[in-house]
């Protein structure tokens, strides 16, 4: 026998409350002799074995209501193997009726009692009786008794290739539809997505609305993940979760290679070790979808800049398509499409053999380009030929464009010149500026810059100036000031609510300070150390290290022959950390010294120069490299603080509001890929499924955050003022490769596994027929509880009538 919440077990204490009031009864009363009492002696030797009698019976009644109430609720299961516990509970149960009948027989007790004792006991003896008997053994009838169904679905996006014969999914949606149809009612199921996890938070036991739900299911979700619906069906199976011990585990699938292959097999078997602990594991059984080779083609991925983009430049997109089919293809037409619209010449591959992958280029033999007018989030699409799969021919992407992102720029030793926005090339932050806005620096006209610079004095630099900033530029800053509502608590807030500092070095720093103040709180990626420099040697300069390419994203750009070419003749060394260091190195110096650092500071992020901004440290600033440098560190600075657009299934939608929107409605709404048109990109129109997300506060701005992700596709969300902003998600395009299991191989699944493989219920239910059964047994011991409650309240009536 076992308990399927065997922590209510200590409810069974309670047996002690009427032993306990009894002896506190007895307690109260002393018994006095007196010379009459002689006299009563033989009437009180005829009544005394009979009071006693109903006295204890009275008391035994009491004790197993208590007793067969909290075994009820700890829902015991009477399995077909024998434990010594089981044994010990035959055998008290049997001393304890033999001790009645011994009392009653001795008591000379009427045939009443012999009854009312028969009727009390008849339940509870059925139970003991079927624990010492019930074998477990025996023919299994479909729909004969409640069940526990885990049932999990595969939902990903191949099962929505389309045949003559139709999709796997809806087959597959079928057979549960029939499953849950035909489960007796008192049933619970839970429904569990693979991708996507549970549906409901407890199992349902109304089971047509689970069939309802089933209905609207849809799939397109990402890659098939076995091990994690396992895992998520293991948390199912702990004590307490679901309501009956005949437990069963059905996985509806199409036994895709990529998701059931051997690289899967080792984590199948300790998640479904897991699942089958304790002494009545389920049964679980793989119900396969469908059958048969199916050829495919993908667009599996884009190659882009990943920095937002001004106004005006230009965008090169690369489409990377693979050929799943059992056959060559040639002359696949593509098409790049832009805000939902095609856009520019039309895309082609020329030939792709089997399993083989290639970049779709235009007529001239180029990527596809594109400049976009205005600022804010565009969608850029590449879609491939239609096949009998579509959620796979087309791959999104979100891509930002920003005009006018204000830069503050703290001036460690500004010119007077340079903070009345005049350049006279005597202040630290000159040069950076304009690299920053080198149209507006030079009048050049019809032209626009990226960024909107503003230059402060150090001891200027406040809350206030860095409220607006997307990023705050450090250059040659001595120190902060410290305490309450001073400089260290401004850039401190700043960076851990969602800022960007990149902090420039010069002969104003102070190494101690920083070391003692910056530091510790993560403010500057790394502890200062001291001024280094090359005077005396054969080369007095170091440069940047370019022997391999960079893989940063603000530096790629420099991976070639648009290399970093500064001669750097002094520079700030860092304290490195060899062992898991809290930062990420971008770039080091010929020397083998960090030059740029980054590190997440909370929402923030904090990067480092570890040379000046202008000449006093290094030569080369008039080169080709300086602007371009300039401008990707700060655009990567405030793209990294700024939420991710681009996400993987499952990584939360986040959106970031001005306090003021606090308590407004935000609108989100999904559209599949093929949905994606002109009217979606603007949230017009009556397709989608929307959202109602409420902003809510989050430090010194709004917050919305949308978790459920597990669908690829384009998510549009609408802010409080009506601008739109473009999230896109995209699945790992590995399960674009439809190619099945083969028999041979599912048949080494099923026995690594210890599970059985059904095509259809007919085999599912003809297979349970050969399966040993689990006795619930809390429905009787309820009954038994009701029976021994009403026979109590009848014996302490009878008592009391008969007293009176």
């Amino acid at each position: 026998m076992t308990f399927l919440n065997g922590i209510l077990l200590w409810g069974t204490a309670a047996v002690s409350i009427p032993v306990l009031i009894h002896l506190f009864n007895k307690n109260r009363y002393r018994t006095l002799q007196w010379g009459a009492m002689h006299l009563l002696d033989t009437t009180n030797k005829v009544q005394k074995r009979r009071l006693r009698l109903e006295n204890w019976f009275l008391m035994l009644l009491r004790m197993m209501i208590p007793l067969l109430l909290a075994a009820c609720l700890a829902q015991p299961q009477i399995l077909g193997t024998k434990s010594a516990w089981d044994w010990v509970i035959v055998a008290v149960f049997a001393g304890l009726a033999l001790a009645t009948i011994m009392a009653l027989a001795r008591s000379r007790a009427p045939m009443v009692a012999w009854l009312f004792c028969v009727v009390i006991f008849a339940l509870p003896g059925w139970v003991i009786w079927q624990l010492a008997t019930f074998d477990g053994k025996g023919r299994f009838q479909w729909g004969d008794r409640e069940l526990s169904v885990a049932l999990v679905m595969d939902d990903s996006y191949s099962l929505e290739y389309e045949d003559a014969s139709g999709k796997p999914f809806d087959k597959g949606r079928k057979l549960a539809l029939q499953l849950v149809g035909e489960l007796r009612k008192g049933s619970d199921v839970q429904v569990i997505r693979m991708p996507g996890g549970p549906v409901y938070s407890k199992p349902r036991t109304i089971l047509d609305n689970v069939a309802d739900d089933l209905k609207e299911m849809k799939a397109g979700y990402g890659m098939a993940d076995p091990p994690e619906a396992f895992r998520s069906v293991a948390n199912l199976m702990a004590p307490g979760k679901m309501a009956h011990g005949q437990r069963e585990v059905v996985v509806v699938t199409d036994f895709q290679k990529v998701s059931w292959g051997s690289n899967r097999i080792a984590a199948l078997k300790e998640n479904l070790k897991d699942m089958r602990m304790g002494q009545n594991p389920p049964r679980v059984t793989l119900l396969r979808a469908g059958k048969g080779e199916k050829d495919n083609l993908a667009v599996m991925s884009l190659e882009y800049p990943r920095l937002p983009l001004a106004p005006k430049q230009e965008l090169q997109v690369r489409a990377v398509l693979q050929n799943f089919s059992r056959k060559d293809r040639q002359d696949l037409p593509v098409t790049f499409r832009v805000d939902g619209q095609p856009t520019g010449p039309r895309g082609s591959v020329a030939e792709l053999g089997k399993g083989q992958k290639d970049v779709a280029v235009t007529g001239q033999g180029e990527p596809f380009k594109h400049s976009f007018e205005k600022p804010g989030t565009h969608v850029v699409e590449v879609v491939a030929d239609q096949d009998k799969l579509r959620a796979d021919n087309s791959y999104l992407a979100s891509v930002k464009v920003w005009d006018n992102v204000p830069v503050l720029v703290v001036d460690g030793e500004p010119s007077k010149e340079s903070l009345a926005g005049r350049i006279d090339f005597k202040g630290e932050s000159d040069f950076l500026r304009i690299a920053l806005q080198p149209f507006r620096e030079v009048k050049y006209p019809g032209m626009t810059d990226l960024f909107d610079v503003r230059v402060v004095a150090a001891e200027d630099f406040d809350a206030d100036a860095a409220k607006d900033a997307h990023v705050v530029v450090m250059a040659n800053v001595p120190r902060l000031t410290e305490g309450k509502g001073g400089q260290l608590e401004a850039l401190t807030d700043y960076v851990k609510q969602g800022g960007g500092v990149l902090w420039f070095m010069g002969d104003q720093v102070d190494v101690d300070w920083y070391n003692q103040h910056l530091a510790p709180m993560g403010l500057i990626p790394a502890p200062l150390k001291e001024v280094r420099n090359r005077e005396g040697e054969p080369t007095p300069y170091a440069t940047v290290d370019s022997s391999r390419p960079f893989e940063h994203a603000a530096l790629e750009m420099f991976t070639g022959r648009s290399t970093i070419t500064s001669e750097i003749h002094q520079w700030m060394t860092l304290v490195e950390q060899p062992d898991d260091p809290p930062y990420s190195e971008m770039a080091r110096l010929s020397t083998g010294d960090l030059y740029l650092v980054e590190r997440k500071v909370d929402d923030g992020r904090v990067l480092l120069c570890t040379t000046t901004c202008d000449e006093e440290w290094l030569q080369g600033i008039l080169r080709e490299y300086y602007v371009p440098l300039m401008q990707q560190l700060v655009v990567y600075l405030a793209s990294s603080v700024a939420p991710e657009r681009n996400l993987s299934s499952g990584q939360p939608v986040v959106a970031h509001f001005p306090p003021e929107e606090v308590g407004q409605e935000a609108v989100l709404a999904y559209y599949r890929p093929e949905e994606v048109d002109a009217l979606t990109v603007k949230l017009q129109g009556r397709a989608g499924e929307k959202h109602h997300l409420k902003i809510a506060a989050n430090g010194a701005r709004g917050t919305v955050r949308f978790e459920d992700t597990q669908r690829p596709g384009l998510y549009v969300l609408r802010r409080p003022d009506n601008t739109v902003e473009h999230y896109v998600v995209n699945t790992d395009r590995a399960e674009s490769d439809l190619t099945p299991l083969e028999e041979s191989e599912i048949e080494k699944l099923a026995e690594d596994l210890d599970v059985q493989v059904v095509d259809s219920l007919e085999d599912y239910k003809g297979a349970e027929n050969d399966r040993a059964s689990v006795l619930d047994i809390w429905k009787w011991l309820l009954w038994s509880v009701l029976i021994l409650c009403l026979g109590e309240l009848i014996l302490q009536q009878w008592m009391t009538r008969e007293k009176a």
